[in-house]
This record gives structure tokens, C-alpha cells and sequence, in this order.
């Protein structure tokens, strides 16, 4: 995976995360990272199921549909509490 947007966040967690890592980030464009990082992934099953299930577990702990709703309705509120409903 890249190191654009939050691709480093979902792979290795914020501070306090202790799920693992779950993949490997390279910079964009960098053919002979990812290449490395294909070959670092093809070269174990172990370590491909350890990774794996690290990345389900954080995406169940953060990134559930339930969690992202509230958040934005969160946001919407201090908004709306800022700027009143006819801010738009």
C-alpha cells in the first residue's frame, strides 16, 4: 500500500494500537518497494494470516459503518452549534 492518505494509520494504528502491523507502505511510485514488499508478503504464509487478521481487527475496532455514522453526526452537531442551521 502507498503512504498517501491515512494508508500508514489503517496498516499500523495509531499510538495506543496494539493490533500489529498489517501490511507494508511504500512511497508512491517506487516500483522496487512495492516489488520488495510483494516479496516480503509472498515469502510467508504466517506472516500474511498474522498481518491479516492485525488489519481485521483494527478495521473492526475503528472503522466500523456504525462508529463513521456517529462520528459525522458528532461533527454536524458542533457545527450546527457553532454556526446555527442556516449556516450553508
Amino acid at each position: 500500500m502507498t503512504t498517501l492518505g491515512c494508508c500508514r494509520e489503517l496498516l499500523n494504528g495509531k499510538e495506543g494500537d496494539n493490533f500489529g502491523c498489517a501490511g507494508y507502505c511504500v512511497p508512491p511510485m517506487y516500483r522496487d518497494g512495492l516489488a520488495a514488499a510483494m516479496e516480503k508478503m509472498c515469502e510467508s504464509r504466517r506472516r500474511r494470516i498474522r498481518m491479516g487478521k492485525s488489519g481485521q481487527a483494527r478495521t473492526k475496532a475503528y472503522y466500523r459503518h456504525e462508529r463513521m455514522i456517529s462520528e459525522y453526526r458528532k461533527l454536524y452537531r458542533e457545527v450546527e452549534e457553532a454556526y446555527g442551521r442556516d449556516w450553508i
